[in-house]
Formats: C-alpha cells, sequence, structure tokens
C-alpha cells in the first residue's frame, strides 16, 4: 500500500484513525502495529494516548467478563434487589426508633441520627422501587 501521501486519494489521519510512518496505511488509534506492514505505532504515542487505551482495555476486558444475560444475572439482580430493600427497611426502622426516642427524651442528637438512618433508608427504597428502579443492573 505503498502510496503518495500527498496525493488527494491517500487517507488522511483523522481522530479515529492514524497513518502508519512506515507504509503510510491508516490504523485505528487503539493498533499499536500496522494492520498492514506490522510497524509499531506505538513509539510516536504520547502518555496520554497510552493511558487512554489501557482504560479502554480494562473496560472492554470488565465488559466481556461480566454475564449480561441468563438466569445467574437474574439472580443476582433479584438478590441485590432484595438485600437492598430489607437494608433500607431495617435503616427506616432504626430511624424511627431514634426519632421517638429524641421526642421523648427531647434530644437533638438523637434527633440527627435518628434522621439520618430513616432518609438513608427511605432513599435505599426508592432507589429500588422508585421511577427507573427495574432498568438499573
Amino acid at each position: 500500500m505503498q502510496g503518495n501521501p500527498g496525493s488527494s486519494d491517500f487517507p488522511k489521519a483523522t481522530k479515529d484513525y492514524v497513518n502508519c510512518p512506515q507504509c503510510g496505511c491508516p490504523n485505528r488509534q487503539s493498533d499499536t502495529a500496522c494492520s498492514f506492514c506490522g510497524a509499531s505505532l506505538s513509539g510516536r504515542m504520547g502518555i496520554s494516548a497510552r493511558l487512554r487505551r489501557a482504560v479502554e482495555t480494562i473496560k472492554w476486558r470488565y465488559r466481556i467478563k461480566s454475564p449480561r444475560s441468563g438466569h445467574k444475572h437474574i439472580a443476582k439482580k433479584f438478590a441485590s434487589n432484595t438485600i437492598t430493600l430489607l437494608l433500607g427497611a431495617a435503616l427506616t426502622s432504626i430511624g424511627a426508633w431514634f426519632i421517638i426516642k429524641a421526642v421523648n427524651s427531647s434530644s437533638f442528637s438523637d434527633f440527627l441520627v435518628g434522621t439520618l438512618f430513616a432518609l438513608y433508608g427511605v432513599y435505599s427504597i426508592y432507589y429500588i422501587l422508585g421511577p427507573g428502579g427495574k432498568d438499573r443492573s
């Protein structure tokens, strides 16, 4: 694929592609070697491009390894949602107990603790049962 880089039909480097310094073949930014001649492309990559490529590689490896379908995924999601609902109910109950205790003893610190517990419990329940709760993975 030897060509004249100055000609109008020669592919130019863009945001998504870079030209090989040896043969001029366009390659993806994530490639480390030219797909045509095998020349190394990583020699002219900066540290930010290498870090970006490493992060993308880690993300794709995680996505490939993580189960996205099947009974195991559904069972894990159901178990996770159930535990979150139980935790939310427990936190709300503890918060209500602290608030009742604070009202009876006029303790402002117990009222604050109870409010925090109750708010976090209600938020946990709303996170699962609220709008969009069933769509979360």
